[in-house]
């Protein structure tokens, strides 16, 4: 089910696992990352999802001085509200890439495993076993 939907970003539920499949595309800005938060919160209050499929593969840079807030405050936050495992898809973009990988290293919780962009199968597996 589509809970959210723009250019950049966009949130649907996946009933049948009880997880959220989120999409990220194109550049973000800080203030960009700190609405699509707030927005990714709130779908994990309304659905009580557990788990969370992060598709990054089509994320650009621009978003490299978010990267403690999101694994020091917005992570945490995330297991707040019962996030409990998360699967990462890796940006094709090199500087998105390594973007993700500096939020990966301010990440303490929840648990996080990163999965090269081709590997959406393997991601929804692990994630069916986390």
């Amino acid at each position: 089910m589509l809970l959210f939907d723009s250019p950049s970003f966009t949130i649907f539920h996946k009933q049948e696992q009880n997880w959220l499949h989120v999409e990220l595309r194109g550049t973000h800005t800080p203030r960009l990352v700190e609405e699509n938060c707030n927005l990714l919160l709130a779908a994990v209050r309304s659905t009580h999802s557990q788990k969370v499929l992060n598709d990054s593969t089509e994320l650009l840079d621009g978003w490299a001085p978010t990267t403690p807030w999101l694994g020091q405050t917005f992570y945490p936050r995330l297991v707040e509200e019962g996030i409990t495992s998360m699967a990462v898809l890796n940006a094709m973009d090199w500087p998105g890439r390594l973007c993700i990988q500096a939020m990966l290293r301010h990440t303490q919780q929840p648990t996080v495993q990163l999965f090269e962009f081709d590997e959406m199968t393997t991601a929804q597996q692990w994630l069916y076993t986390n």
